[in-house]
């Protein structure tokens, strides 16, 4: 089927394959994009362009569906061009839009698709009920490579990760006193990564001696690197009344990388409770990791397997080509 792909984000050229450096499109356009590429399609990515320069080309003329990520700017001529040409219209809505007010004016415009993706069940199940229209859940596959499960902290340090979007920074408010006991056993390096650093400025304030807190800015592969040099993945919730229908992706991203994560019970992370340490307990959730290293390190093991055969990118292209073509 002719398809045409179209978001707010630019897009790059990266190794022959389209690149976002935005994670919603990397993660979910890029594997929807490939799916049609193996299926024998020529699907086209429209990225940052105006609604003038998509609807007069050859590629949205031809189109057969076409599939909206994230927009910033709503494109409702667009829209209304697809509706008249008879075109499907899929949304692909990975993050609430009732927590992003730049994404209020996307929701009246999903409600006219013939069917929305999203990236968790939650989140399917509150679009379902808002939009009242189709919604299909597609999973995103590891934000990294696939490595060697490790979990050996040594007795002087005890490396940890933070890693996401700005927008969750104020989850690591507090995160400096939560953990501070364990400072009378060794020295503590927390390595945010992200973008942004001025949105980090509160927590990096709280950095010792002790408590090392630095500040790493996202770039292509450091992630890899970072997850290397980590002994735990941190990953709190925000308190402050936002939705907690996120995907999984952060969590599938520690274990597929081989590194335990300690974080929230958030309703998308409990299919994978077995393999992590869920809870809101972070100190008390460190303190048992350390005092049980091996069986955690089982558990991880336990829990790669089960990410590559649910979570591995070919597993979503594959969910992907079944919707789109």
């Amino acid at each position: 089927m002719r398809t045409a792909l179209i978001t707010y984000s630019k897009v790059a050229n990266r190794g022959g394959e389209p690149y976002f450096l935005t994670a919603g499109n990397r993660l979910r356009l890029v594997p929807a994009y490939n799916a049609l590429l193996r299926a024998g399609f020529n699907p086209a990515i429209f990225a940052s362009a105006d609604e003038a320069d998509v609807i007069s080309t050859k590629q949205f003329q031809k189109a057969d569906q076409v599939v909206f990520g994230k927009m910033v700017k709503p494109m409702y001529w667009l829209l209304e061009k697809c509706r008249d040409d008879g075109k499907r219209v899929i949304f692909d809505i990975c993050d609430d839009p009732w927590d992003y007010p730049e994404l209020h004016e996307m929701i009246p415009l999903a409600a006219q698709a013939d069917f929305c993706t999203t990236s968790s069940d939650g989140l399917a199940a509150k679009l379902r009920s808002r939009l009242g229209i189709p919604i299909k859940t597609v999973n995103e596959p590891p934000d990294c490579t696939f490595g060697k499960p490790v979990l050996a902290p040594n007795d002087s340090r005890l490396r940890l990760l933070w890693y996401g979007s700005n927008t969750n920074a104020a989850s690591l408010a507090g995160i400096a006193d939560a953990l501070a006991p364990l400072t009378a056993d060794r020295r503590i390096e927390l390595t945010i990564l992200s973008a942004f650093k001025s949105s980090f400025d509160q927590v990096l304030a709280t950095s010792t001696a002790d408590f090392v807190i630095r500040f790493e800015e996202w770039v292509p592969d450091l992630q890899d690197k970072i997850l290397a040099e980590t002994d735990l993945v941190l990953i709190p919730k925000r308190n402050d009344g936002w939705s907690e229908l996120k995907s999984a992706n952060r969590l599938v991203t520690a274990i597929a990388a081989g590194r335990l994560a300690i974080a929230a019970p958030i309703p998308s992370y409990q299919s994978l409770a077995e393999w992590s340490v869920l809870t809101n307990d972070f100190l008390g959730g460190i303190r048992d990791v350390l005092a049980r290293p091996d069986f955690y390190l089982d558990k991880l093991h336990q829990g790669q397997a089960y990410t590559r055969d649910k979570y591995d990118l070919p597993v979503i292209e594959a969910e992907w080509k079944a919707l789109l073509t």
